[in-house]
């Protein structure tokens, strides 16, 4: 199974259209989706479900996008939403930033940043993901961060081990030279994860993408 994530900033042309059809993923778990992106179909080949939230720019927070259509969608937080994909729940979240509380719409229950992450992963941690995936806005094995914290780290680092997941990605390098990812795709610890990449997307985004290749296990 190959699953991919992307944050295209409010972005939408026929460039990122291409994009998206060149990395031949299954699923993507896209953040920062304008409509545009997803009505009438414009992802070719993929059926897509996204966030109720919106951020500043009217974008969805979150997106799946997926080659098989699925058979179920929900929102657990208005930041994330969860699609059944051929019997496999695959979750795609923005999590809470320094900063986004002040956000229009902002979305976030509580008054710290803390607050906003523990709601945020407490409706994940019940939403039945298997996989997840989206842009947590935090690298996971330390160093520079531009919008997070390291306590937040250890609280994301909890969630995805209390799922039962590994994250895929957190030794992949970020667009920052000596730096990690931030957008992040977590798998069961029971699948054997192929390969992981990043996808260079320089002029189609402030973010990179990251592909994972995983084998379902038992």
């Amino acid at each position: 199974m190959r699953i991919a994530t992307w944050n295209l900033d409010a972005r939408w042309t026929v460039k990122h259209a291409a994009f998206l059809h060149d990395q031949k993923a299954d699923v993507w778990c896209l953040t920062e989706v304008p409509p545009r992106a997803i009505a009438g179909g414009r992802i070719v080949g993929y059926t897509a479900v996204g966030s109720t939230g919106r951020m500043s720019r009217g974008q969805h927070y979150a997106v799946v996008a997926a080659r098989v259509a699925p058979t179920a969608a929900r929102c657990p937080h208005p930041a994330t939403v969860v699609a059944d994909v051929g019997g496999i729940a695959v979750a795609s979240s923005v999590l809470p930033w320094r900063g986004a509380g002040s956000q229009p719409n902002a979305v976030w229950a509580g008054d710290r940043l803390v607050d906003w992450l523990a709601d945020a992963l407490a409706a994940i941690r019940v939403s039945g993901a298997t996989v997840w995936g989206g842009d947590w806005n935090r690298n996971l094995v330390g160093g520079w961060q531009s919008v997070g914290t390291a306590r937040g780290d250890e609280v994301i680092r909890d969630a995805v081990d209390a799922m039962g997941l590994v994250a895929a990605t957190a030794a992949l390098p970020h667009r920052r030279p000596g730096s990690f990812a931030i957008d992040h795709i977590a798998v069961p610890v029971t699948w054997r994860v192929v390969a992981a990449h990043r996808i260079v997307a320089d002029g189609l985004s402030d973010h990179d993408a990251y592909v994972v290749d995983a084998e379902p296990g038992l």
